[in-house]
């Protein structure tokens, strides 16, 4: 009889670790999978002309100018060609500056895995008589 109760409670434990770890495959989309897996990280935060490069999702991140991303990924980080990377909006980037410096890596032969925007919500600016 405790052999039954044993063998019932680890039956038990089990489908309930596969039914938690197919819901958390299930829960984080693909996309955001793939873009997770990017060999290094573009973030612009709405800094004209101002990028920071991190290798990895949580990796220590430089500040440059955005002009000089492709050269510090390539001669720096020495990432051979192929490497995969992402862009991440956090600020009021022109959609024309993501656009160049996302076409300006794939010449060179790196792969973009996409690219996000991040926008916050804040507190609207009160009117201009009442300040």
């Amino acid at each position: 009889m405790a052999m039954r109760k044993i063998f019932l409670w680890i039956i038990i434990t089990a489908c309930a670790l596969e039914l938690a770890w197919q819901g958390w495959l299930f829960y984080i989309s693909k996309d955001a999978r793939k873009f997770d897996s990017a060999k290094v990280f573009v973030t612009l935060r709405g800094v004209q002309e101002q990028c920071e490069i991190g290798m990895g999702l949580y990796g220590a991140q430089r500040a440059l100018p955005c002009g000089d991303v492709l050269s510090y990924i390539r001669d720096d980080l020495k990432l051979p060609v192929g490497a995969t990377f992402g862009i991440s909006d956090l600020g009021n980037t022109h959609s024309a500056e993501i656009a160049s410096l996302n076409s300006a890596l794939k010449t060179a032969g790196y792969r973009s895995v996409g690219s996000i925007k991040i926008a916050f919500i804040t507190m609207p600016e009160p009117p201009a008589g009442n300040r």
